[in-house]
């Protein structure tokens, strides 16, 4: 199953984008997973907007971004459950830093994402299955714990890209996924 995000429609000053913001069933990078029984709910749910930045606000390679530079927004009126998991569109500013260069990653299916849960919240069985995981956040990213949310070529490509840009720390990062 492919889920990279998807482009559904744009403006001059907006990029709307979807895809599964949660997948159930199989296991991340980490063993864990979610059910149709996680819950999600927060006082971000109930507010109808989670915040969307890019790889968690982390900026291993120093070129300025930080949790503070938010690209848009999960609009999650559009979210609905099915036996997939949690779909949602995200609004995403186009005047917003670096989103010239995201929207041709996005456009070539190089762009996943990874939710965030409210720290220390989150709770998780010994099986790994993730039973709470109240959502605050959303985050495009290259390197999203969940193989599914990417193209498989899309791996191969940033290894590619590693090879050219060894001391790149966000692209180690596709090492550590691929081991």
């Amino acid at each position: 199953m492919r889920n990279e995000l998807k482009t559904i429609s744009q403006t001059a000053d907006e990029l709307r984008v979807g895809n599964y913001i949660i997948l159930f069933g199989g296991r991340d990078l980490t063993g864990e997973f979610f059910t149709p029984d996680t819950q999600i709910e927060s006082a971000y749910t109930k507010s109808g907007i989670l915040h969307v930045d890019f790889e968690h606000g982390l900026d291993p390679d120093d070129i300025g971004m930080d949790a503070h530079q938010v690209l848009g927004y999960v609009d999650w009126k559009t979210a609905r459950v099915d036996e997939t998991g949690v779909f949602v569109e995200r609004v995403l500013n186009r005047q917003a830093r670096y989103m010239a260069r995201l929207e041709t990653l996005i456009d070539a299916g190089m762009v996943g994402n990874s939710s965030e849960s409210l720290r220390g919240k989150s709770k998780r069985l010994p099986t790994g299955e993730i039973v709470e995981w109240p959502l605050v956040r959303d985050t495009l990213t290259f390197t999203p714990a969940e193989p599914r949310m990417l193209k498989g070529n899309t791996l191969k490509a940033a290894r590619d890209l590693r090879a050219v840009f060894p001391h790149s720390k966000s692209l180690a990062m596709v090492e550590d996924i691929e081991s």
